[in-house]
């Protein structure tokens, strides 16, 4: 298969994500709509407050947070699936890891792992291939799966940079391992493989520091190959 099926096997993946996406809204909306007639009906029938009253809130109250939750990740899943729409794009790097994190919060919790994105005070840019730098950034966060302790976090650092962008991957605490072991454990590893693949597709570098527990992705000011721009 060439590049050109490659990509638009992708292009059609993320075309029937944000499609199945909107559709999700759309029920989100309904129910919501339907909460809040529902939260006036029982201010209207009980007038007085009453147990009864205030524990059939308290469920509505309970569905609107998970309503909430609901919007926020069919919002995350939609701009995923609009990655690939451009084959470079100026993007807010901070929103992009943001929704990373959202959508790998499973993953990281099935290792007993968090993920988080440190606050910036401004917003940071860069002009890359959306997929393959949310790609880039989660074959890295895979390799320190690898290393991460037992309830770790792992905190991703955006800065930018006079030459382009770095984001650090750190772990918050690692396996009792020495840092050859550590440095082994990730460079043989299929998610170090898939790593590098993604590196050359984004004018990226990486640079493993484990005596202080993380690595670090440097990405040149255009993190868009050649390739993914014919």
């Amino acid at each position: 298969m060439d590049k050109r099926q490659d990509l638009e096997l992708v292009y059609f993946f993320g075309r029937i994500i944000a499609s199945y996406s909107h559709e999700i809204r759309n029920v989100l909306a309904v129910i919501n709509e339907t909460t809040g007639l529902m939260n006036d009906l029982l201010t209207y029938v009980y007038k007085d407050q009453s147990e009864k009253r205030d524990k059939l809130i308290n469920l509505l109250v309970s569905v609107t947070g998970q309503l909430q939750r609901g919007e926020e990740l069919s919002t995350c899943l939609n701009t995923f699936a609009h990655a690939p729409d451009k084959a470079e794009n100026r993007i807010d790097v901070t929103y992009y890891l943001d929704t990373l994190v959202k959508l790998s919060t499973k993953i990281a919790a099935r290792r007993n792992l968090e993920l988080q994105v440190k606050e910036k005070k401004k917003k940071l840019f860069l002009n890359t291939s959306p997929i393959e730098f949310l790609a880039t950034v989660f074959s890295a966060v895979d390799c320190c799966f690898l290393i991460a302790g037992d309830r770790a976090t792992i905190i991703l650092d955006p800065e930018q940079q006079q030459e382009g962008m770095t984001i650090s991957c750190k772990c918050s605490e690692t396996e009792p391992s020495s840092v050859a072991e550590m440095e082994e454990s990730i460079t043989s590893s299929d998610a170090w493989e898939k790593l590098n693949l993604f590196l050359e597709r984004t004018n990226c570098s990486v640079t493993l520091d484990l005596n202080s527990n993380q690595m670090q992705l440097s990405f040149a000011k255009s993190a868009c190959s050649k390739a993914s721009q014919t």
